[in-house]
């Protein structure tokens, strides 16, 4: 009897392992459209495949695993679609390893083709290891293409991990590479995906982006590389709008594209991290036009940026490496800290210009290329310079200063530059009213991160 137990048990323990590795079976995908709809299901491409218009594939369950398994979905072919758009409240889903190509089809005014989009509040979602492929879009105004898209409604998408993927983007104009919406809460990482912007513009449907992070964090973004070719313009890599408390860092850009930005601190941004990114400026400006590595503007406050090599020596024009100011009605930024920066121009290094407050540099090395001044203020009587402090600057090459306004204004006030190896020769005073010193120390510094102290990165003597 007991030999008969044992055996029925061994019987039972195999029927159970068998079932769980039905339940654990794979579902092919060999059609469009599809719904995966099963959670904790692992749903596999079967084929490359093609849908004209509407979702390629929609995940409306939690836990699912959407594997590619090395196939393409081309979508959007001749009317408005999404390659995979997931669902709502969807928790756990995983997407890999597909290749994502548009179609042919031109999104029309209001809207949007994205290769993945996340809707409402799903979370903890990782894309990654897919290759997407956007060639349309921005033709008209409001017309966008999107890599990734979250699209959080007011929501709340947490935990998102965007990965190791491969996105092009080209177009007309408007287009993003990975792209967060307006009025969402998101938090989780974006790294170590490759971004390239191709031959692209603002006009009409408004400047394309690599990144885009125009929404409540916190995000971190490290591990990135964004590539903006030469035929586009008007463009920015790592774009932040009213965005806060993010990390950005160890990115690398290649910028070159004309009156472009690699990174751009906008509309209120504020207590976020930028370090230890590398930005190649190569842009060819013309008459008119200008780039910068990282540009920080309306009302954009206390944020650190450190440790960045910004690198404009093979740029044409006025290319910056880093710009400071600008209102225009959106508040003035305030607070702001650049210290242990590596920066080369050719044209100006760092330009503080159209209303800033309390902005603090200091322990970067300034390499100005040729003949011209390495730091350029502009202030007027609506939008001055205020109380900015150069402190322990290392200066290779020019370190000539600039302090220009409008002749008869208060254009800048409780400028001071402390050990920094400037003279008083060295500074240039144009049109305007200008409040200016020379110190030789104590220097003041703002509050920085614990990972770097305020020194001489260089070792040189700057006393």
């Amino acid at each position: 009897m007991k030999t008969k137990i044992i055996i029925f048990s061994a019987i039972l323990l195999m029927s159970l392992f068998c079932l769980a590795e039905i339940s654990k079976a794979e579902t092919h995908i060999y059609s469009l459209p599809f719904d995966a709809n099963v959670a904790g299901e692992t749903y596999v491409l079967d084929s490359d495949l093609i849908l004209d218009t509407g979702v390629a594939i929609t995940v409306s369950a939690d836990g699912i695993v959407l594997d590619g398994n090395g196939k393409s979905i081309t979508f959007a072919v001749s009317g408005q679609g999404h390659g995979i758009a997931i669902s709502s409240g969807v928790t756990g889903a995983e997407i890999l390893n597909f290749t994502l190509n548009h179609g042919n089809y031109d999104p029309r005014a209001g809207e949007i083709i994205a290769a993945i989009r996340l809707n409402g509040n799903a979370s903890n979602i990782k894309i990654h290891d897919n290759n997407i492929n956007i060639v349309h879009g921005g033709s008209i105004e409001n017309s966008f293409g999107h890599g990734v898209q979250l699209s959080g409604g007011f929501g709340t998408s947490e935990g998102n991990e965007i990965y190791s993927n491969e996105i092009n983007i080209a177009g007309t104009s408007g287009g993003r590479g990975i792209s967060l919406d307006t009025s969402g809460t998101f938090t989780g990482t974006i790294r170590d995906n490759e971004i390239t912007l191709t031959g692209i513009t603002s006009v009409p449907a408004g400047y394309p982006r690599a990144i885009s992070l125009p929404s409540r964090g916190p995000i971190e973004v490290y591990g990135n590389t964004v590539n903006i070719d030469s035929n586009s313009s008007f463009s920015q890599g790592i774009s932040l709008w009213s965005s806060d408390g993010n990390v950005i860092r160890d990115n690398t850009i290649n910028l070159a594209g004309r009156n472009s930005r690699a990174i751009l601190v906008d509309g209120g941004s504020d207590n976020n991290k930028i370090y230890s990114n590398v930005i190649n400026i190569t842009s060819q400006n013309q008459a008119g036009e200008n780039s910068a590595g990282i540009r920080l503007r309306y009302g954009s406050s206390n944020n650190e940026i450190y440790g960045n090599t910004v690198d404009a020596a093979n740029s044409s024009g006025i290319c910056m490496p880093i710009r400071v100011g600008g209102n225009e009605g959106n508040g003035i930024p305030l607070n702001n800290i650049f210290h242990n920066n590596t920066l080369s121009s050719q044209s100006y290094v760092i330009s503080l210009e159209g209303a800033s407050q309390n902005t603090d540099f200091y322990s970067d090395i300034i390499n100005k290329i040729g003949e011209g001044y390495a730091i350029n203020f502009y202030g007027t009587a609506s939008e001055l310079v205020l109380d900015t402090t150069f402190s322990h600057e290392v200066f290779s090459g020019s370190k000539l200063v600039r302090l220009s306004g409008i002749q008869g204004e208060l254009s800048t006030s409780g400028i001071i530059f402390c050990q920094s190896m400037i003279e008083s020769p060295d500074v240039f005073v144009g049109a305007g009213i200008h409040d200016w010193s020379i110190s030789d120390g104590p220097c003041s510094y703002g509050e920085q991160s614990d990972t770097v102290s305020p020194s001489n990165p260089s070792g040189l003597n700057v006393t």
